[in-house]
């Protein structure tokens, strides 16, 4: 899948005095997907964008990499598109414009992809956009919990200063982007990727405690892909020294991970985190 190039210009949103941030009102809110017919099961976070002044209702996913467009969406809003065939249909876009809901212009995309994803419709969205092209050359808070986004510009000579959040952990720093490293049922130190696109936490079987019961079959959906496997009761993912719990998670052998990981932490668990990513310096941290 190409990736598109983002040029960013926004205007500020952060107030200094005495060295501290203050964050304006949120700019967007965050709103949950879900299908009626399990709504524990595809839950995803989603943000209202105007594209070149159309309305779209993108996923927030951290498993997108770059902005896709639901085909049908794309073509309802008559965008004037170049469409090259390939394994994943990509397109060429005469910037197209980014907005938020107020207006507020965060950006201009130069190549975007158009898919084709059963699960979009299903949701009722139009596209999927990784957080971090909203925060191209500014800070983010992406509030999960909260369901809140604030992103602001600052001076260069400056880092990013988040704010503080009642009753959250430390922030734990990401190096590795949506990757990072925890201890995941019985087994210390593993490869996690953090997926807000995936309703489901999902791990591989040898990190399930010894003669753990499935309680049923499920599907797991992420917005690119639906897969079967067995669910499990609750277990606990530790981060450094933040401990956080699942509802339930998802196992089997049949279940793909990306790079090296052997677990993906789902929106079960990350709808209760708060994502900061400075996008100047590209470093992201997490909290709980």
């Amino acid at each position: 899948m190409k990736i598109f190039v983002l040029a960013v210009s926004a205007c500020m949103t952060l107030v200094t005095g005495c060295n501290q941030p203050k964050i304006a009102l949120p700019e967007a809110e965050i709103i949950i997907a879900s299908t009626p017919e399990n709504p524990n099961l595809t839950r995803v976070p989603s943000i209202l964008l105007l594209i070149d002044g159309v309305p779209m209702q993108l996923a927030l996913d951290t498993g997108a990499d770059e902005l896709l467009l639901n085909a049908d969406s794309a073509e309802d809003a008559g965008f004037d598109l170049e469409v090259f065939e390939s394994d994943n249909t990509s397109i060429d876009a005469v910037d197209l414009t980014f907005e938020l809901e107020n207006g507020r212009f965060i950006g201009r995309a130069k190549r975007i992809s158009v898919v084709t994803l059963p699960i979009l419709e299903l949701l009722d969205l139009d596209g999927v956009i990784d957080p971090r092209l909203l925060s191209l050359k500014r800070c983010g808070v992406f509030n999960f919990r909260d369901k809140t986004i604030h992103t602001w510009e600052k001076p260069i000579s400056e880092s990013c200063q988040f704010p503080s959040f009642p009753n959250s952990t430390e922030k734990v720093y990401l190096p590795e982007g949506y990757y990072t490293w925890a201890d995941v049922g019985i087994t210390e130190r593993v490869r996690v990727f953090l997926d807000t696109g995936s309703s489901l936490t999902t791990i591989q079987p040898e990190l399930l405690s010894p003669g753990a019961e499935a309680i049923q079959t499920v599907r797991r959906h992420s917005l690119k892909e639906t897969q079967t496997g067995a669910l499990y009761g609750a277990i606990e993912v530790s981060f450094s020294e933040i401990t956080v719990p699942t509802k339930n998670v998802l196992s089997g052998d049949a279940l793909r991970f990306p790079m090296d990981s052997r677990a993906i932490i789902g929106f079960d668990v990350l709808s209760e985190a708060v994502l900061l990513i400075d996008g100047y310096d590209n470093e992201m941290w997490i909290e709980f």
